[in-house]
């Protein structure tokens, strides 16, 4: 999808302000009312209508992944949702859910919960079934 240019952003936003109405001014510049509403946030947001630079990749990745496995073994968790805060707190860091559950895959962990042992009740031979 091509990027709309900043003076048409500040035109349609100019005759939002004027009308008031997102439907009118979409069949007008022949735009998405996703698109206005977009702007409009931005707008409220920024204080201007200058497209953010594109960025990838804003959290940082793991670097020694020993440290990050032995953190994980150690750690006390049930679900990679939970691990998330204990990741952050341990290396100080911010890290986001998906990328901590394919850190997890790479080290060979499942993303399923972990399964607490089964005890099973022990049934003296003498008592019957019956009752």
């Amino acid at each position: 999808m091509a990027v709309l240019s900043t003076d048409l952003r500040s035109r349609v936003i100019d005759a939002y302000e004027q009308t008031g109405n997102k439907s009118q001014v979409c069949r007008t510049f022949n735009i998405a009312r996703t698109t206005l509403d977009d702007w409009i946030k931005l707008k409220e947001r920024t204080g201007n209508l200058e497209q953010a630079p594109w960025q990838r990749g804003t959290r940082p990745l793991i670097k020694d992944w020993d440290a990050f496995k032995a953190f994980v073994e150690q750690s006390s968790f049930d679900t990679i949702k939970q691990l998330v805060p204990l990741y952050e707190q341990y290396f100080k860091e911010p890290i986001e859910y998906e990328r901590l559950r394919r850190a997890m895959h790479t080290i060979g962990w499942s993303r399923k919960k972990r399964v607490s042992p089964i005890v099973k009740p022990v049934i003296p031979a003498s008592a019957s079934l019956d009752g």
